[in-house]
């Protein structure tokens, strides 16, 4: 519930695992704070605006489909929760290639909707125009699935995502030998978590995955996104990447002692800057100590130790992992390396590739900031949806083969 409390406003949305912690400038001319979901923070500042019109979209999916497509509901036993959403599957008797959607950090519905896009929905109708069934589910705790998100860790979301994958496998238009995982961000953490414990799944496709550790990731895209952020004072970037650092360290080496460790860092932090740097920092838009008490949640320090290419290397299965070359958020100059190093240690089949241009919703964009991503008429670009049904029915058995070999 939103609250206003002097000059600042709280809103806490606890089903989302949201927090927005803001401080209202002049007579409610603007709002500036720091927009916390899901373990990930940014910057974010309100305006008023009462001529606002809902952005165009291109890729507008609404019926009538012309595919079938049928809500449903499966139970994840391990966690004893029932999950809620959606399959779409070709409308002619057969059996298809089928694909479960994984989102990425933070609460998401079933199609992974966020700034006015809908990437899942996109997704699914392209993947099932071309004969390819898709389940794609709310996050647990969101929509109409049960569960708590804000409990919730990458392993929780993992052991939701085999259920949907063994929901899927009990279809009998679903070619069993052909159901694979598509990930998107964190997502392409989970969907190897799967492959290896999962024996249903024959393939994974991870959308801008991660090939190093959640610390690492944090830190990186911290930085890219301050300095694409034109409301950053570039002049405090140095300190505020240092104390992100610190608090990240310090949380890894006493997770127990999660909310002492932000306390005590960040006070002796801003004690030990000059009074300019500190007049600086406390004049930053969203900076404040609470901004990184919301980052002390159980996903966010599971996540923080987390090593994706632990999980890479016992993958058994192709893999298909590509990325943006303007992704801030999980930038390819980081990751590329990483999860090939790691898919060539298992001695699978893999492609792998980097779009031009494209963002980290596989969008084209200019800088590759968040702020972007809304005004962006495209919700994810053509090639990437056509590269990913051509590594779905691609006969891998000849290249598996000579791996093998």
């Amino acid at each position: 519930m939103p609250s206003l409390k002097a000059d600042s406003l709280f809103i806490t949305l606890d089903m989302m695992a949201m927090k927005y912690v803001g401080k209202v400038y002049g007579s409610i001319d603007s709002i500036s704070g720091i927009y916390t979901q899901g373990g990930g923070s940014m910057p974010l500042t309100l305006f008023p605006k009462p001529d606002y019109k809902q952005l165009e979209r291109n890729q507008k999916i609404t019926p009538p489909y012309p595919y079938f497509t049928t809500d449903v509901v499966f139970k994840n036993d391990e966690a004893n929760i029932d999950l809620a959403g959606t399959i779409t599957a070709p409308d002619t008797l057969g059996k298809y290639p089928a694909v479960i959607l994984v989102t990425g950090s933070g609460p998401q519905d079933r199609n992974e909707s966020l700034m006015g896009h809908k990437p899942f929905l996109v997704i699914a109708d392209w993947l099932t125009r071309n004969g390819i069934v898709v389940l794609r589910y709310d996050d647990r705790g969101v929509g109409k699935s049960k569960g708590n998100f804000k409990t919730g860790t990458t392993m929780d979301f993992a052991s939701d995502a085999s259920a949907a994958l063994n929901h899927l496998a009990t279809y009998n238009f679903v070619d069993k030998e052909k159901i694979g995982v598509i990930g998107h961000s964190e997502g392409g953490v989970i969907a190897p978590i799967v492959a290896v414990k999962n024996p249903n799944t024959r393939f994974i496709i991870n959308l801008a995955g991660t090939g190093v550790s959640g610390r690492d990731i944090i830190i990186e895209q911290s930085e890219l996104l301050a300095k694409a952020d034109t409301s950053f004072n570039k002049a405090n970037l140095k300190n505020y990447i240092d104390l992100m650092t610190r608090i990240i360290e310090g949380i890894l080496a006493k997770p127990d002692l999660a909310a002492k460790q932000i306390d005590s860092i960040f006070t002796n932090f801003m004690a030990s800057l000059t009074p300019e740097d500190k007049e600086s920092m406390n004049k930053q838009e969203g900076f404040s100590k609470q901004a990184f008490f919301a980052l002390n949640t159980p996903w966010f320090l599971q996540f923080l130790a987390l090593e994706p290419t632990e999980w890479l290397e016992k993958v058994k299965v192709p893999v298909l992992a590509v990325w943006g070359s303007k992704d801030l958020q999980v930038p390819p100059v980081q990751n590329k390396v990483p999860v090939e190093k790691a898919l060539d240690k298992a001695g699978v089949y893999y492609e792998t590739f980097v779009f031009d241009s494209m963002n980290h919703l596989f969008q084209k964009a200019v800088t590759g900031g968040i702020a972007e991503y809304a005004s962006i008429p495209t919700t994810i670009e053509p090639e990437v949806l056509e590269k990913m049904v051509e590594f779905i029915k691609k006969d891998k058995s000849l290249e598996i083969k000579s791996l093998r070999e």
